[in-house]
């Protein structure tokens, strides 16, 4: 297992920007269409991730019960510490968090939990994971 944490943090970054996000999505203005029709016409356009439009959130070692990590599933009965890693992207308002180097899950709107076990280097693993999203009241569509 890698333990080399600016390796581990290259191989999230790269994740992150190429897979890990959401497509940003915004209105650019057709020049052409605009001059033809004679007012001012939007397209809609989407685009990835530039390197320095994702943040290091948070990086540090947790230990876990195996060597399976926080991924669940079959690991050696060993203590492991991994380095965990926690992106997020301002223009999609998503955090990305990473074991090991590996894509563990995606919070879209986080919550106080979410914070607090950030706070104390202490995440959960992925089959816990929706305890992070903030809840929406009943009728709000997003």
């Amino acid at each position: 297992m890698n333990d080399n944490p600016v390796s581990i943090l290259s191989s999230c970054m790269g994740h992150a920007i190429h897979v890990g996000f959401s497509e940003i999505k915004y209105k650019q203005k057709d020049w052409a269409a605009s001059q033809s029709q004679g007012e001012d016409v939007f397209a809609d356009v989407t685009r990835g991730h530039e390197e320095w439009e994702v943040e290091v959130v948070a990086m540090f070692p947790q230990t876990w019960g195996s060597t399976a990590l926080g991924f669940g599933g079959i690991g050696g009965a060993s203590m492991t510490t991994a380095y965990t890693v926690i992106l997020s992207s301002h223009q999609t308002g998503e955090y990305l968090v990473y074991f090991g180097g590996r894509f563990a899950y995606k919070i879209n709107k986080p919550n106080e939990s979410f914070t607090e076990d950030m706070r104390t280097a202490n995440m959960d693993d992925v089959s816990s994971h929706g305890k992070y999203e903030r809840m929406q009241p009943r009728g709000e569509n997003v």
